[in-house]
């Protein structure tokens, strides 16, 4: 069985010489994919080293202006990168992905930020994050193709960067990822305003993909941490767009708290900060619904243990404009609040969005000339929220 599928694979591999054989090959090797396990992919990865003239490079750094060309072996071994989960081979990957840094404008944007993001994840299955994200850094200024690796590798091994995109590869999968990880990195450094504009660019370039339930889900988990309502943060996305249960479920005002979600690998991060904000829905709810509560009453309803704590809650609410409060002797009474700083904040919020969103003047949207539907439901939820 081995030793068939190393002579097909083999034969196939064979077929690459130049970097613009590479797609070809990828797209179609699905027939191989399926045989390829833990227990074979090594020795296909090396069956398939096929003799070619290895050039020497001073520096696995690529220096502005040098564009080498890859030989076939190398070409070869990407394209078996591609091909090969990363998950049984790290090694190979974390080796040849360095060797390959060099040749990668060599090929098209697509391959080289795939190579890329395969030798990401081999870094992290080889505890050698630190190593790559060094190396990415140097690159980070001068190719876009490293741009979604290198936030992908950022928010994987929580060390999440402040990262402005300004170009990109106009592969739309490349690049609706690219956003996708940035608004991962913002999420972790609580910039969620940052965050929600990236996941809208995300949505926009590729709204409907394998990821696209990923994105959203992110997405209403940012509207949520800037105290939009369901109905507010469902206006920004397509309405076939899937949300994760565990996110929608926190806007029900039904939960008392979370340990995790299991959806997203950084929810654990920010668990601290989705309680207090399910805290103060909880509040909010009750001063909507009634008039006057012991306070003892409240502690226990919304499941804050101390005085000070709740007092904190309902002066930020205050502060906010959300609601109006006294304590009269340990019975806290509602009041109706002046809406009018609080529509002032949403509108504040919303428009600067709206204003980044749409001056972001990147070459991709430049040369795209379809229309934004983000930007109208943004329009549209500003005067609902209103």
């Amino acid at each position: 069985m081995i030793h068939h599928l190393r002579r097909r694979l083999s034969e196939f591999i064979t077929t690459v010489k130049t970097p613009s054989d590479i797609l070809k090959v990828v797209s179609k090797a699905s027939e191989f994919t399926e045989e390829i396990s833990s227990d074979n992919a090594k020795d296909l990865f090396d069956f398939n080293s096929k003799p070619g003239k290895i050039m020497r490079q001073p520096s696995h750094i690529v220096h502005p202006g040098t564009s080498p060309s890859p030989s076939t072996l190398y070409n070869q071994k990407a394209a078996l990168i591609l091909i090969i989960p990363v998950e049984f081979i790290p090694n190979e990957v974390f080796n040849w992905g360095q060797k390959l840094i060099p040749f990668l404008d060599s090929y098209e944007q697509i391959i080289s930020s795939g190579l890329m993001m395969r030798l990401a994840k081999s870094s992290i299955i080889l505890n050698q994050a630190g190593t790559i994200l060094e190396t990415f850094a140097w690159i980070i200024g001068r190719h876009e193709w490293i741009i979604c690796p290198y936030l992908y590798l950022s928010a994987s091994s929580k060390i999440p960067i402040d990262f402005d995109i300004k170009k990109l590869t106009q592969f739309s999968r490349v690049d609706c990822m690219t956003f996708y990880y940035a608004g991962i990195n913002y999420l972790m450094l609580r910039l969620y305003e940052k965050a929600l504009i990236s996941f809208l660019h995300s949505l926009e370039i590729l709204n409907f993909s394998d990821f696209s339930k990923n994105v959203s889900s992110h997405l209403f988990l940012t509207c949520f941490l800037l105290h939009f309502e369901e109905e507010q943060a469902r206006l920004l996305i397509h309405s076939k767009n899937e949300i994760d249960e565990d996110v929608l479920n926190l806007f029900s005002y039904s939960i008392d708290s979370i340990e995790s979600l299991p959806f997203s690998n950084i929810g654990e991060l920010l668990i601290t900060e989705i309680n207090e904000e399910l805290k103060r829905r909880k509040l909010y709810k009750i001063s909507q619904t009634a008039l006057r509560i012991p306070l003892d009453l409240l502690l226990h309803k919304i499941g804050i243990e101390t005085d000070e704590e709740i007092f904190e809650n309902l002066s930020n609410l205050q502060d906010e404009g959300k609601i109006k409060y006294k304590n009269l002797n340990g019975i806290i009474r509602f009041y109706q609040p002046d809406m009018k700083k609080q529509i002032e904040e949403q509108n504040e919020t919303i428009s600067k969005i709206l204003e980044i969103v749409n001056n972001f003047n990147i070459e991709y949207f430049l040369s795209n000339k379809s229309t934004k539907p983000t930007l109208t439901n943004i329009k549209k939820a500003i005067s609902e929220m209103c």
